[in-house]
């Protein structure tokens, strides 16, 4: 669904915006160009194998960004809340996405069509600059993970994908075992005896 946007200098999520680095003229661009989706939980923001139309800059919600294995099992590879973007690998890379974008709640996005995005890419070196740290941060994410995955048992995956989601998105968030499974490459039965374990420890409650 989509529905009227708001300036850019009036945007909910304040100066830690993606774009906020852009000056005037480039947020009148954006101001201009984008669009607002509202997504429903549950709701598909783009499939794998679709071919990337531009960029999302989600204002308020969460998404979560998830593949499936062979068995169809499947693994939150990154969440993304407000102020965060999504689609750029796809988009720069030009390539059909590689997995799913899901909202995990209702979440507004603000949507930039990739003719504007490489627009503002070219004339405004502190973004172009912006997407390079955020790709570095994605490899060293990515890097942390599969260490994780190969390094540590499921108990401190749980631990510490409890400790990543406490201190990356606000308090009171909803959650799943199964959830958290997925972020700690384990399943939600695993997810549940762990958590009792915790609780008798103290640890948790």
């Amino acid at each position: 669904m989509t529905t009227p946007t708001p300036s850019c200098n009036h945007c909910q999520v304040g100066s830690g915006g993606f774009f906020c680095v852009l000056e005037s003229e480039g947020v009148k661009i954006v101001d201009h160009e984008k669009v607002k989706h509202v997504f429903k939980k549950n709701d598909i923001v783009f499939d794998r194998g679709d071919s990337p139309e531009g960029l999302y800059c989600v204002l308020n919600g969460l998404i979560k960004i998830e593949t499936e294995n062979e068995d169809g099992k499947s693994h939150i590879l990154r969440l993304v809340g407000p102020g965060d973007i999504l689609g750029y690998r796809s988009l720069f890379g030009h390539k059909a996405y590689q997995a799913r974008a899901i909202a995990h709640e209702e979440t507004h996005t603000c949507f930039i069509s990739k003719e504007h995005v490489n627009e503002l890419v070219k004339s405004n070196p502190p973004l172009a600059m912006k997407f390079l740290e955020l790709l570095s941060s994605d490899v060293k994410r990515a890097e942390d993970r599969l260490c994780s995955a190969t390094d540590k048992d499921a108990a401190a995956r749980v631990a510490e994908t409890l400790l990543f989601l406490d201190a990356h998105y606000e308090p009171g968030k909803p959650w799943t075992r199964k959830d958290i499974a997925d972020w700690a490459g384990t399943t939600p039965e695993t997810v549940m005896r762990q958590l009792a374990i915790f609780e008798t420890q103290g640890i948790v409650k």
